[in-house]
């Protein structure tokens, strides 16, 4: 609980939900509109892109977007972290 109170007190406003998964998707902790289906899914999509060029160090940053709200994911080592987006 005080690791998702630390995230969602660093990420910038307007943040809504967020999910701390590892790296098969299970979720560790999540706060607000994110859940088990987000942590899935973007655990799933860094991984998918972080194929697309295997010889890339960087793991990828997986944003999505619309006109109201957005996602970001990002892995630290086996750690895959969501935030949500209101506009």
């Amino acid at each position: 609980e005080e690791m998702m109170r630390n995230v969602l007190e660093e990420v910038s406003s307007g943040a809504v939900g967020a999910v701390v998964a590892d790296s098969t998707g299970l979720v560790i902790a999540s706060r607000g509109t994110m859940g088990k289906e987000s942590a899935a899914m973007g655990t799933q999509l860094i991984s998918l892109a972080a194929a697309l060029d295997p010889r890339e160090k960087k793991t990828p940053v997986i944003h999505m977007q619309s006109d109201t709200e957005r996602m970001v994911f990002s892995r630290n080592g086996d750690i895959t972290l969501g935030v949500h987006y209101k506009r």
